[in-house]
C-alpha cells in the first residue's frame, strides 16, 4: 500500500490530504 501511495502524483495526494485533514492543508497553505 505504501508503495502504490509513494507511486502517486503529488496532485493526487494534495487532494487526498486536503480530504483526510482539511485544516492542516489549509495552515500549510498559510505558512507557505
Amino acid at each position: 500500500m505504501l508503495s502504490q501511495q509513494q507511486e502517486l502524483p503529488l496532485s493526487e495526494y494534495s487532494s487526498l490530504y486536503d480530504i483526510v485533514v482539511p485544516q492542516d492543508n489549509l495552515l500549510r497553505r498559510i505558512n507557505d
